[in-house]
């Protein structure tokens, strides 16, 4: 029985600095999330976040009227260094930190992105045909009511308004279209 002391304590010891290890370990890791460098605030200001010159920001803009989000890479972009969380808050941003002291803006727009702003659709607006910018589907404006009624439609194109427009890439596929259409008049 004797014996088995010395072991004991021996064990005991040995999980003791285990678990030294692991706690140190755990806090690194918990310590290399932060930003790498918060540079100093501006009087009045300690508590804020503010962006440097070297901070990296994930720019992710939301595009409601299409429903795309577009995300990209920033630094030292002039829209964003050297303002407050809250400042660029106040302009609609929503700003929070990533792991390894990236910055994520966040914010949604009531438009429809670069790449779908020039798309046109045919819908239904009123009862009638009406061309609306955009892709199919989504909630671009009216451009033009064309004074067509729905019902002189053929029955496939008038499931096709309703399950959300009829879509043309550009302009010139429009106008295509529309030539088409002026025998429903």
């Amino acid at each position: 029985m004797e014996r088995r002391a010395p072991q004991k304590i021996i064990l005991l010891l040995v999980s003791l600095c285990l678990l030294l290890v692991l706690g140190t370990a755990w806090e690194i890791m918990r310590l290399s999330k932060t930003p790498a460098e918060v540079p100093a605030y501006p009087a009045g200001q300690s508590n804020a976040y503010f962006v440097s010159e070297q901070t990296m920001i994930r720019e992710e803009i939301y595009y409601t009227n299409c429903r795309h989000l577009e995300s990209r890479l920033l630094v030292n972009d002039p829209a964003f260094v050297n303002k407050s969380f809250e400042e660029l808050g106040q302009e609609g941003w929503n700003l929070f930190w990533a792991e390894g002291g990236l910055a994520v803006a966040f914010k949604e727009v009531a438009q429809l992105c670069p790449a779908d702003e020039n798309k046109r659709h045919i819908g239904e607006y009123n009862g009638r045909i009406a061309i609306f910018s955009g892709p199919a589907g989504s909630e671009g404006q009216l451009i033009e009511e064309l004074g067509i009624p729905l019902e002189h439609l053929y029955p496939e194109w008038q499931d096709k308004l309703a399950e959300g427009g009829i879509g043309f890439e550009n302009q010139e596929d429009l106008l295509a279209a529309l030539d088409n259409l002026d025998e429903f008049k």
